[in-house]
Parts: C-alpha cells; structure tokens; sequence
C-alpha cells in the first residue's frame, strides 16, 4: 500500500512538470557550461596562435638586427604586452621560447635569452623553482637552464640529490648543460640511486658534448652506489676509457648481478691481452645469463691461450652454453673447426647437431 502511494505521488502531473522543469534546467546549464568552456578554448588557442606569430617575428627581427645599437627584442608591440599579465599566456609563451631555442645557436640564441629576461620571465622561473611542489620546481630548474642562466649553477648544484626524481633529473642535467662533462661531478656524492631511464637520459646529452676527460671516474666505478658504478662503466664502455680497465675488472666482483653483467660488456670494448684470462677466471661463479655474455665477449678476444677453458664448457649441461662455447672455439681457436668435427664424430648427439647449426651460423 506504502509503496503504491508513492507511485501515485510520482506520475501525479504537478510533480512530472517539476521534474521535467528539473531536467531541462540541468540541460541547459550543461550545454551553457560546454559553450562557454569551447569558447574560452577557442580564444585561448587564438591568442596563443598570436603569440607565436608574434614571437616568431620577434625571432626574425633578431635575425636582422645583430649589428643594430638597440636589440629587436626591446621592440615588444604594446598591444601584446598586455597578454603577458596572464600567468597561462606567460607560461605559453616561455614555452614557445624554450622550443625555438632548442634549434638555434650563437648570437641568435643570446637574444633569446636576453628576451627571456627582458619579458621578466626569469623572475617566472626563479618563483616556479623556489616552490614547494615538486613539478613546479623541476620546471623552474627546466627553463633556468634551457635559458643558460649559469649564475643559477652554484644554487642548482645541490639539488642534484634531491630526494625527488624528477627534481634530481633536471638539476643533474643543468650541470651537464652548464659544465660538460666536468658535470657529472654530482656522481661523487649523490645517495639515491640513478635509474636506467635516467642513465640513458644523461648519455645521450653528453653525445652533444664535446668531449673531455672524467678525472674522477675511477672513484664513481668504485662507488657504494650500484647505479653510479652501472652508469660508470657504460660511460667506460661508450668512451672506451682505456685506463680504467683494471677498476672494471674489480666490478666482477660486485654483489649485484646487473653491474657485473654491464662490466663484462665494458670489458669487452676495453679489452687487452689479460681480458679474456680475467673473464674466464670468473666465468664458473657467474649466473647463466652472465656466463652466456662472458662467452659472447669471447669471440671478439680468445685465443688458443682459452683452447682448454672452452673444451671443457662444450660439454656443459646447458645446451646454449654449449652452443656459445662451440661458437668461439670455431671462430678464435686455430684448429677449431677439425676440433668440433672430431668431437662431433666421438658424440655424435648433440655434437653432430651443434657442428653443423654453427658452421651454417659462421660460414
């Protein structure tokens, strides 16, 4: 009965008018709010358009006026600059800087920067990087860089071991774009550890370095940082820093799996006479995937010197292990090949097998 009354009460037509008064009202507001947000949009993207164009001739006039007593960018149109009082349209537009930049050098590239601080966005970006909020601050140390602001150096230093990563991501590439290579000198003390996104990051901006001796990598291949040691060699392997070969060697000694791994690679690339004796003599407390690539460095480096070493690793109860080991012994063995008929011939599973996969691998 208590539920039938309630029906009655909702088709009664006073309270259906209610409701669809309700549901129009809600449509309407919707379909206002969608309106005035694609318009807001749409005033955005043509004031932002404006000043692109804007800045794009401001680039051209700098182009042309190198040898002029008062520098185009001192020439900013007066009804543009009330765009810069909104704190959206000044971020677009040191954004738009920072981009034009990345593609330009030399005196042009001054002028922007002077711009930059002509427009006051470097006291922008010294707000941004004073900031308590991580994203802010790595943005802050972002622009303050990509517009070479060097007296910032001594500042941003310590911020390279921020317990933030993304923070600690742009102070450390600050130093590289200030110092070169002379920057990774953060790695002397920094505690957290570098991951290998960040370790990939930072190589490929010292490939648009010229390059200069790291004094103190030595000391960073001998650091209690594992990430620093694995960044070390790759540095080690990249560069190939011949004099630190016996400071790589060390690292087969390392606890943790991944920098042993990335030693045998630097040694690899580093290699004298002693590698391929160095390597062997570790070879049986490795774990499988490192056995595997101690053998595949082999075949750029043995000799008849690791004729028994591999003889023996042949009849390994991994079959890629025999594999690899049959590999060097054909390549870097002076009589390999009539060595893994002969065996083939005394066993001929699986040595049969791996004789004729390697011969049509190699030959």
């Amino acid at each position: 009965m208590f539920h039938a009354d309630i029906f009655s009460n909702l088709i009664q037509p006073g309270y259906l008018n209610k409701l669809t008064i309700l549901f129009i009202c809600l449509n309407a507001f919707l379909i206002a709010a969608i309106f005035i947000y694609l318009r807001k949009k749409k005033r955005t993207h043509f004031i932002q358009r404006g000043i692109k164009k804007s800045i794009e001739l401001w680039i051209s006039k700098i182009l042309l006026s190198e040898d002029e007593t008062e520098p185009a960018y001192m020439h900013i149109p007066s009804k543009f600059q009330k765009h810069f009082r909104d704190k959206t349209k000044r971020e677009f537009t040191v954004n738009q800087l920072i981009d034009i930049k990345k593609n330009l050098s030399g005196k042009i590239a001054e002028n922007i920067n002077h711009l930059y601080e002509h427009l006051g966005f470097r006291r922008d970006s010294l707000v941004k990087f004073q900031s308590n909020i991580w994203n802010r601050r790595a943005k802050g140390i972002h622009e303050l860089y990509m517009m070479d602001q060097k007296n910032m150096l001594p500042v941003l230093y310590k911020y390279t071991n921020s317990n933030n990563q993304y923070v600690r991501m742009e102070a450390q590439a600050a130093l590289i774009h200030f110092s070169g290579f002379e920057g990774l000198s953060f790695l002397d003390n920094i505690d957290h550890p570098i991951s290998e996104w960040e370790q990939l990051k930072i190589l490929e901006q010292l490939k648009l370095i010229d390059f200069t001796e790291m004094k103190n990598l030595g000391r960073w291949l001998r650091s209690q940082n594992f990430s620093v040691v694995l960044l070390a060699l790759k540095l080690a392997e990249v560069y190939q820093e011949f004099q630190v070969h016996d400071d790589v060697a060390e690292c087969l000694q390392h606890k943790d799996e991944k920098v042993r791994s990335q030693a045998i690679i630097t040694l690899s690339r580093i290699a004298n006479e002693y590698t391929s004796s160095i390597l062997v003599q570790y070879y049986s407390n490795e774990t499988l995937a490192n056995r595997q690539q101690i053998l595949k460095c082999l075949m750029n480096m043995a000799s008849d010197n690791e004729k028994d070493f591999l003889v023996t690793h042949l009849h390994d109860e991994n079959d890629s292990l025999k594999l690899a080991a049959a590999r060097v012994i054909a390549k870097c063995c002076s009589n390999g090949w009539e060595m893994l008929k002969e065996i083939a011939k005394e066993q001929p599973h699986p040595y049969s097998e791996i004789y004729f996969h390697v011969k049509n691998e190699l030959q």
